[in-house]
């Protein structure tokens, strides 16, 4: 079973199971393009894992824009990316 947490409503008592999932993109840079779009819109920076050529990315290394559906760094990247979206 994913990991998750219980939402209690306070109101009626009902309880609620959420749990996250993760959304992996694959893409190529190849030194020019700078935006890569992503199919669910990040819910912040702070849930994205960011990996080029093997190493993790700095957050202050790019930015989330297009209702943060974009992916957009400030210099191209070149190499192999691996980014990990995580849903809650």
């Amino acid at each position: 079973m994913p990991h998750g947490y219980l939402i209690i409503n306070t109101e009626d008592g009902k309880v609620m199971y959420n749990s996250a999932s993760v959304e992996s993109y694959i893409f190529t840079g190849d030194g020019v393009i700078t935006n890569f779009q992503l199919t669910k819109a990040a819910r912040g920076k702070e849930y994205l894992l960011v990996i080029v050529n093997g190493l993790i990315e700095s957050p202050g290394n790019y930015e989330l824009v297009n209702n943060n559906m974009n992916l957009a760094f400030y210099a191209p990247p070149s190499g192999n990316m691996d980014i990990r979206n995580i849903i809650i």
